[in-house]
């Protein structure tokens, strides 16, 4: 078929096939598992073992000397004569295969991150970072119901120590932020084996000025060549915060009437220990 167009037939003995239409097209790493499908023999016997369709996919050599994936179809059928008869179909399967391959990569990188976000991953946490030392990099993830989305290109990790606390963080946290959190501090606990750094501060997750309470965490980890690398969450804890606060706040009035109504009572008996000292002094008055 060229241009849509099918174009006459071209005839050869099926013993030649294979040798002749397949194999000067495909690619060698391919040729062995096509042989197995599509030799004569094979698909003789595949017809007497009940097969009445045979599939494999490989890569065929296009015209302009570059691969792409095909499908070679057989379907195995007899004719009024009770002679077997088939039926190959090639069809281009270049762009599912790519796009297949490209999720199957996905699925692996999701994977991947989720066996190191494991363990810690929870609902409350905003967003995570992973942080390749060695190669000064952090890199941001968004966390959804399904996966993990990288937001952005990877940035010197250097530099995000250095703005992150002047873009997110509330400026009454910004100095302690950056004693705990400073690039010097981070990689001198590394180096210290330290596990975990996990402060509270008030962050501007969203970048509206508006500032919730938040861990901000640093967790140390080693990758199964014994790599060190570090993760970095920030972990919504605003409702537990104000209702903690809200609690507080309520203990506190509380309190506060507790105390009120004590020294309400001890003013009175203040008054009655008066009342009954005022009536004895004038009762051994008269008495004299």
């Amino acid at each position: 078929i060229s241009d849509n167009t099918v174009q006459p037939p071209q005839e050869c003995p099926f013993g030649q096939f294979f040798e002749r239409l397949i194999m000067p097209h495909c690619h060698p790493e391919d040729f062995k598992r096509v042989a197995l499908s599509l030799l004569p023999r094979a698909v003789e016997e595949a017809y007497h073992s009940g097969k009445r369709q045979i599939s494999v996919e490989y890569r065929h050599k296009t015209s302009d000397g570059k691969w792409k994936y095909v499908r070679a179809e057989m379907y195995l059928q007899t004719d009024e004569a009770q002679r077997p008869r088939g039926m190959l179909y090639v069809s281009d399967i270049d762009k599912e295969v790519q796009s297949r391959d490209s999720l199957t990569r996905t699925e692996h990188e999701q994977l991947v991150l989720r066996r190191k976000f494991s363990m810690m991953v929870q609902d409350s946490y905003i967003s995570v970072a992973e942080v390749d030392l060695d190669a000064d990099r952090i890199s941001h993830y968004q966390m959804t119901e399904k996966e993990m989305l990288l937001k952005a290109d990877p940035v010197p990790f250097s530099t995000f120590c250095e703005e992150y606390p002047k873009q997110h963080i509330h400026p009454d946290h910004q100095e302690r932020f950056c004693k705990i959190f400073s690039y010097q501090q981070i990689l001198r606990a590394a180096r210290e084996h330290i596990s975990q750094i996990k402060q509270l501060f008030l962050v501007d997750t969203n970048g509206d000025h508006k500032y919730a309470w938040c861990n901000v965490a640093v967790r140390f980890f080693r990758d199964e060549n014994g790599k060190a690398f570090l993760m970095i969450y920030v972990e919504d804890v605003n409702d537990e915060i104000r209702r903690r606060d809200a609690q507080l706040h309520e203990m506190t009035e509380a309190k506060q009437r507790l105390q009120a109504s004590f020294r309400s009572r001890e003013r009175a008996r203040i008054r009655k220990a008066h009342l009954f000292m005022n009536i004895a002094s004038n009762f051994q008055l008269s008495l004299n």
